[in-house]
């Protein structure tokens, strides 16, 4: 029989022709719990068995027991083996078996779950295969039902347009939302731009700068060409008074509006990273006529900065008027001239949490200090709820223990003077000493070493509330917030130092709970498991597959250790020998002490338990 079934598989043979087509076998079902992967593979089945011309029931589940793998092919042996009555004896009764077994019980009311909730979110092809994938597995909805759920699930300017032509069936819907969605694309062309040639001429730095301003707006050259008709249109010394560009007016501009404000800022880091391209001549100054060192249009580091020190601003601040316990270290406020006019010491927070420097607007000085105006203001919101902008720069000189620096710093209202972050370490590279919380500096041409240790503050105590009124004990009672109330009463006794408590003096009521918990409490734990407690966790996964990962590479000392680990558990009935499919790895890692500890691997396992409060999982 099998030489007929493979025969027939290989070959199908026209009526009078001696043409032979060849027709693939059907693909191995492994055991997926999925309606529509298993209903999927009967049909080809099916399809295949009346290609190669096999009508006997017995021959087609032959050829489907021969394709059965993995899970499947376990399920079908054991039933063979512990459930002979009920093992299929032909096609027929194999599918309903396959179906009873690879078929969720759930499967149709989350498929009816999964309709009810599917709309178009992106195009109609995406929907429809969507769509047809759910209404496979419900066998019981009716075509006049499932045409007009699909029609609802569409977007709801094509949702009107199919409801317009009163389709007759699902397909004629499916149709015409497809026609209608495609006709409404309509195909962009994008116009040709005239290929200029680069000027062969050595420009000048003003030149270039011009030309890459039109370059980022897409001007080839820097020059843009307007074609009306066949007549060029020569724009060389056009203006654009929107964009600053030149070779196109302001009606002509593809740049958003700029109501009025200056053309240069709104390139923003676009403009400034090809700015820094530019190899700017000796024929531009580096400063201005009054001597004053011009603007740097390259501000995006600033923006960055002050974006990326947000929420380290807002938990700095969560307790601004609390008292802290990091640890600060005591630097001196100079004059702009370095060290030698040392005008009052500070208190310094060196934090490597925070990117740029921060000092407190009270010791911000005109007179002694570089104060710089940001290009823009960056708002932070604090704990509290207020805002507080960060609009201005200062930089001054500071003395870390004789050691002179010269420091930039955003000017923020904290609780510290100053705040030194990623950029003064950066700067001046202090080396830490993690066993006093000291710093050391290296002086000037790294010479000599300046040594920073925290200040000894005194630290206040912890406010905590001892007292409440007898209006706040009834809103606490009303809102039941007192979980357990007790009255004492303070008695002083003779010498209060030497007290000290025995079991004589324990009452009645605690001997006899203590007395009865007398197994619980023991100095060694006894042989076998603990009691049954009348609790039984369950760990629910689902419907998902067991999983048994492959042991792990053990070493000959690791192979001994497990075996006597194994030995000594199994010895005190803590373990038992289990023959569940479900499996996970052992690997050990050594202790502190030099001992193997043997962990058990079951990342895998607790990935699969369904997400339910006060789920156990595996530790």
């Amino acid at each position: 029989m099998n030489e007929d079934i493979t025969m027939s598989s290989a070959n199908i043979v026209g009526n009078n022709s001696g043409y032979v087509r060849k027709v693939r076998e059907p693909d191995v079902f492994n055991g997926e719990r999925d309606a529509i992967v298993l209903n999927a593979w009967i049909y080809s089945l099916e399809l295949y068995f009346s290609l190669v011309k096999i009508e006997n029931t017995q021959e087609k589940l032959l050829v489907g027991l021969s394709l059965l793998r993995n899970d499947a092919q376990l399920w079908y042996s054991q039933m063979s083996a512990f459930d002979s009555e009920h093992t299929p004896q032909d096609w027929e009764t194999f599918k309903t078996a396959l179906r009873n077994e690879f078929i969720p019980i759930d499967a149709i009311a989350k498929a009816r779950d999964g309709m009810a909730n599917l709309v178009q979110v992106s195009n109609v092809t995406s929907y429809i295969n969507a769509f047809r994938r759910l209404l496979l597995q419900i066998p019981d909805m009716t075509p006049g039902v499932a045409q007009d759920k699909f029609v609802r699930g569409l977007k709801q300017p094509l949702r009107h347009a199919v409801r317009s032509h009163f389709p007759k069936s699902l397909e004629e819907a499916q149709r015409l939302a497809l026609a209608i969605e495609g006709a409404g694309e309509d195909e962009v062309v994008q116009p040709i731009r005239p290929n200029v040639p680069q000027p062969q001429y050595e420009s000048m730095d003003l030149d270039a700068i011009r030309e890459l301003v039109n370059a980022i707006n897409g001007v080839p050259g820097g020059r843009r060409n307007f074609n009306a008709g066949n007549k060029p249109r020569n724009n060389t010394n056009i203006k654009c008074y929107n964009c600053q560009g030149w070779g196109h007016m302001q009606g002509e501009c593809p740049s958003p509006r700029n109501n009025g404000r200056g053309g240069g800022k709104r390139f923003g880091g676009s403009f400034n990273k090809h700015l820094k391209d530019i190899k700017v001549g000796d024929t531009v100054p580096k400063t201005g006529n009054d001597g004053v060192d011009l603007l740097d249009l390259d501000s995006d580091h600033e923006t960055d900065d002050l974006k990326a020190d947000s929420n380290y601003l807002f938990n700095l601040e969560k307790n601004n008027k609390a008292t802290t316990d990091l640890p600060l270290y005591s630097f001196d406020l100079c004059s702009n001239d370095g060290t030698r006019d040392c005008l009052k010491p500070i208190k310094v927070l060196l934090d490597t949490g925070a990117s740029s420097n921060y000092i407190s607007p009270t010791l911000v000085n005109p007179t002694t200090m570089k104060i710089t105006s940001l290009h823009s203001k960056h708002e932070v919101e604090t704990a509290n709820g207020q805002v507080s902008v960060i609009k201005e720069k200062v930089e001054f000189s500071v003395s870390a223990n004789g050691v002179g620096q010269r420091i930039q710093a955003y000017v923020f209202d904290t609780k510290f003077d100053l705040i030194l972050g990623q950029q003064w370490f950066k700067q001046y590279k202090p080396i830490p000493n993690w066993s006093n919380n000291s710093w050391s500096i290296p002086g000037p041409h790294g010479i000599g070493m300046a040594v920073l240790s925290p200040v000894n503050l005194v630290s206040n105590a912890q406010d905590l509330v001892y007292v409440m009124s007898k209006r706040q004990m009834q809103r606490s009672l009303r809102k039941n917030k007192i979980d357990e109330l007790f009255l004492v009463h303070v008695k002083e006794s003779g010498d209060w130092h030497n007290m000290v408590d025995t079991s004589d003096n324990l009452g009645k009521d605690i001997s006899k709970l203590l007395d009865e918990y007398k197994d619980v409490f023991t100095e060694k734990l006894p042989p076998g498991l603990p009691p049954d407690r009348g609790i039984e966790h369950v760990i629910e996964t689902g419907d998902a597959e067991p999983v048994c990962k492959h042991p792990f590479k053990m070493s000959p000392l690791e192979l001994d250790e497990l075996q006597r680990q194994l030995k000594k558990l199994l010895d005190k009935g803590f373990i038992q020998p289990s023959s569940s499919p479900w499996g996970a790895p052992v690997l050990f890692v050594r202790k502190k002490s030099g001992e193997l500890r043997m962990c058990i691997d079951f990342r895998i396992i607790n990935s699969l338990c369904t997400k339910k409060l006060n789920t156990p999982y595996l530790v």
